[in-house]
């Protein structure tokens, strides 16, 4: 069973070329390629190329020492962060680099703070230790300060040549080694089993310098990892293949990629796909930059699926004796916190344009887009690069030029308690009856469903169907300012069908229409919120003037939560705030401290936004007059369809919800419907 090796890093930490350097001492690579150069394997895009940085997570297999790996290279700009922790769920370990000659920051600490959360062994990799200005005893000191646990120099001779430094440390974090430290009676293999159990549980890293350009030290890191890393997930029959990753080849064709966990896979497996059969008609793995066919995949193969309509978050299973593929929601780790309108220089390439990016956001969920009649697309982005890097791949990529506009902040809107929505379509020949709840969720986690609805009541494929136009179709604006509603649990509580007149479209205008009453009811009673992006802070600067930045942060609507010293005559200070306040700062403190201080920003989930109301008046919105999102609900009577204001569809409904169902989310009961007619 193959084993996947994640690489994460920060920006400039020589990621890639550590990648190329483990792949040529495996055999996947006959050459290691430069990132200045253009030539590196795993950055294969053009826009990697030019750009010189890693924009998608890249794969290939390579053996060393008898065991099989799969090296996957992520991303190292925290715009592209969400692509580079996707593939967590599917790794065995990883190894987190830092650049030796400088000090750990926002993104390290946070790529850290991920991969201890999710449980995976993780070994430090001290990068660059051929540059003069390297020292290993000083950059592990930074990790210790940085991060709050242990950081313990290992290598192969040290362990067995039981050095004493050595065994000191990992008897400091190892307690069953500790006793046989104590007695002076332990031999190698106890220190190896001392730094497994370290490695496996975390809690201290494990730390080897290597550099990448050179060769030095990477057969060590790799012997090291060989004899750390367990298998972390026994082999077993039942069928699990998270999906982690989307592309699309040049043919147009979809590209899944998938670890298989458990089972296997093989090309002409058929995957049911909500009551459609689909076919795996080819499976894909990839060797340094070359992709290879073939013919079947087991327990612990990563590979790229062409054929089956999945979706970053989704999980092939082995359920009822049928593989199927079960939706799950690509939650992103990072939000989309800017927002630009892309115009295409020549106006007759805007359906283009819509259907290139609409590719884009298939590969990217984190990516949004919404076209904005004849003017373009507004895009959402992480953060400016991403924004450069998306105009690049429409004209290289799709051959269509364009440009974006300045981005500006992205807003969000959520609600802030329960609250029920009724949405009726019933134009002659026509029938769809929705009744949903919005739940608040945690905020910028966006969108998720719920029924409690059986299929006695309303037949699977319909229920299917609203739950698709709720997760699949958005985003849908809210009320105060029209931005993309996040943060909720849409909880379908009815709906009705007609035997004869009802069509997939009509549940499709019930549905939005249900979601748009619920969020004029809550805004209404004072319960919609207005979001914004807020980021973490970390700002380094001489301490005479910590006094100065922490009055800005006040004025700027940002909270300090932590000061501690930073070296000699320095200070740190943590904090979060608005992005919107805070987006300039770090000019503004590099012109106050002349050159002697910095600001490293993180991105976090929305927080309620400072200026609420000068926004929602600065968008003018008005929600009762967007044509295109309506709130109104159309019933029937006579032969003809009538209209029924927003306020007014609740007592108009045909179907009456059970209390009990109602106060399960903490709703409260509603009246019996009214008799159909006006």
């Amino acid at each position: 069973m193959g084993r996947a090796i994640g690489i994460l890093a920060h920006v400039d930490a020589g990621k890639t070329t550590l990648s190329e350097a483990i792949l040529l001492a495996g055999g996947a690579i006959r050459r290691a390629g430069r990132v200045d150069q253009g030539t590196a394997a795993l950055d294969a895009d053009p826009v990697e190329r030019a750009r010189g940085i890693t924009v998608y997570t890249a794969q290939s297999d390579f053996s060393f020492e008898g065991q099989d790996y799969t090296l996957i290279d992520t991303p190292g700009h925290v715009d592209f962060a969400a692509e580079a922790l996707r593939p967590l769920s599917i790794l065995d370990g990883a190894l987190l680099l830092l650049d030796g000659t400088s000090r750990p920051g926002a993104h390290f600490a946070a790529l850290y703070r991920k991969l201890a959360a999710a449980n995976i062994p993780t070994l430090l990799v001290l990068t660059k230790a051929d540059r003069p200005a390297f020292c290993q005893e000083a950059a592990l000191a930074m990790v210790r300060a940085r991060l709050g646990i242990p950081a313990i120099p290992l290598s192969c001779q040290g362990m067995e040549a039981c050095q004493d430094s050595l065994a000191e440390a990992l008897a400091e974090a190892d307690d069953p080694f500790m006793e046989k430290y104590l007695a002076e009676d332990f031999c190698a293999q106890d220190m190896w089993d001392a730094a497994k159990r370290i490695f496996a549980r975390g809690g201290a890293l494990l730390a080897a310098p290597v550099s990448a350009l050179t060769g030095q030290g990477i057969p060590e890191l790799l012997s090291l990892l060989g004899r750390l890393l367990t298998q972390r997930r026994p082999a077993r029959e039942p069928l699990e293949a998270p999906v982690y990753q989307v592309r699309v080849d040049e043919g147009g064709q979809r590209v899944c990629f998938v670890r298989v966990l458990a089972g296997e896979l093989a090309v002409r497996d058929q995957v049911l796909v909500q009551d459609q059969i689909c076919k795996i008609s080819e499976i894909r793995r990839w060797i340094g930059g070359r992709c290879q066919p073939t013919e079947r995949i087991a327990a612990g193969d990563v590979a790229g699926l062409v054929g089956i309509p999945a979706q970053v978050g989704d999980v092939i299973v082995w359920e009822d004796g049928a593989r199927r593929l079960l939706e799950g929601p690509a939650a992103p780790d990072f939000s989309a916190s800017l927002g630009a309108l892309i115009r295409p220089l020549d106006k007759a390439a805007l359906p283009a344009l819509a259907r290139a990016l609409s590719l884009m956001t298939l590969e990217e969920p984190l990516l949004a887009a919404a076209p904005q009649g004849q003017e373009g697309v507004h895009v959402w982005v992480a953060g400016p690069v991403q924004l450069e890097v998306v105009c690049q791949v429409l004209k290289g990529r799709f051959g269509i030029p364009a440009q974006a506009g300045p981005p500006g902040i992205r807003y969000s809107e959520t609600v802030c308690a329960p609250v029920r929505g009724c949405g009726h379509y019933e134009p002659l020949r026509h029938y769809a009856e929705v009744q949903l709840a919005l739940l608040p969720a945690p905020p910028g986690s966006g969108l998720f469903f719920q029924s409690l609805v059986s299929v006695d009541e309303l037949a699977l494929n319909w229920q299917r169907l609203i739950r698709s136009h709720v997760l699949s179709e958005g985003p849908h604006p809210g009320v105060l300012t029209g931005a993309p509603l996040t943060g909720v649990t849409v909880v379908l509580l009815g709906g009705r069908a007609h035997l004869k007149h009802t069509e997939g479209g009509d549940f499709r205008q019930a549905t939005f229409r249900a979601l748009r009453q619920a969020m004029m009811a809550a805004r209404a009673n004072g319960q919609m919120a207005l979001l914004e992006p807020w980021v973490s802070f970390e700002i380094t600067l001489p301490l005479p003037l910590a006094g100065r930045a922490m009055a800005d942060m006040r004025r700027l609507s940002a909270q300090v939560e932590g000061q501690e010293p930073a070296g000699e005559g320095m200070c740190l200070l943590r904090g979060s705030g608005p992005l919107k306040t805070l987006m300039d700062y770090p000019l503004t403190l590099a012109q106050y401290a002349k050159g002697e201080g910095a600001m490293l920003t993180q991105p976090m989930p929305p927080q309620p936004c400072h200026d609420a109301q000068e926004v929602i008046q600065g968008t003018g919105y008005d929600p009762g007059a967007d044509a295109e999102h309506p709130a109104w609900s159309v019933f029937c009577a006579h032969g003809a369809g009538y209209a029924v204001p927003w306020d007014q569809v609740p007592q108009s409904m045909h179907t009456l919800i059970p209390a009990q169902r109602l106060q399960q989310i903490g709703l409260p009961p509603v009246c019996a419907p009214v008799p159909a007619g006006p």
